[in-house]
């Protein structure tokens, strides 16, 4: 009786397993079509139907919860296509999924729901001070994170900052080497 239990128990462990690779599998796929269907749309032109890329980046998370970067392009392309209140819901979705300040893209979260608020004239810069002291934190902890300087840069001409938003671009330009600038 013990072996019959002791061989049950083995194979079910192997067979979750199992599901669990093919399901992130299948996961990494979807949230990939996503990227390339999101990618093939030429942001200038009239064509802004996402909602191919957004049923990708849906599937993904409900394989998925905890792909941020999913939820992320997914909030993306519902407020390219003015679906702010769906935006919003994505926003909202990914901190009950367990978005914090520690995953990389939380800043950006942070800033989209910003430009959400604004679009929407809601007058709070709530999700933009949030942002702000994210991104503040990364660059105390490394002076030359020029990805948060630059979109530190980024925020501050949101917030119609102009002279911080200058002091960050005189930052990032001072971080990064001239030399890989130059045109031959």
């Amino acid at each position: 009786m013990k072996t019959k239990l002791l061989t049950f128990l083995i194979l079910a462990i192997g067979l979750i397993s199992c599901n669990s690779k093919a399901t992130k599998h299948q996961s990494n796929d979807l949230y990939n079509q996503g990227v390339t269907e999101m990618s093939r749309i030429n942001l200038d032109s009239l064509d802004n139907d996402y909602s191919t890329a957004i049923k990708f980046f849906s599937e993904t998370i409900d394989l998925d919860s905890k792909n941020f970067a999913a939820q992320y392009w997914k909030m993306y392309c519902e407020m390219r296509m003015n679906k702010l209140d769906n935006a919003r819901m994505t926003f909202k979705k990914a901190i009950k999924n367990g978005l914090n300040d520690t995953n990389k893209l939380a800043p950006e979260f942070y800033v989209s729901a910003g430009l959400i608020d604004k679009m929407n004239k809601i007058n709070s810069t709530k999700n933009f001070d949030k942002a702000d002291k994210i991104f503040s934190s990364r660059v105390k902890r490394d002076k030359n994170n020029i990805d948060a300087i630059a979109n530190k840069a980024i925020l501050y001409c949101y917030l119609d900052k102009k002279n911080e938003a200058i002091a960050y671009i005189d930052l990032m330009i001072s971080k990064v080497d001239s030399s890989s600038i130059l045109i031959d």
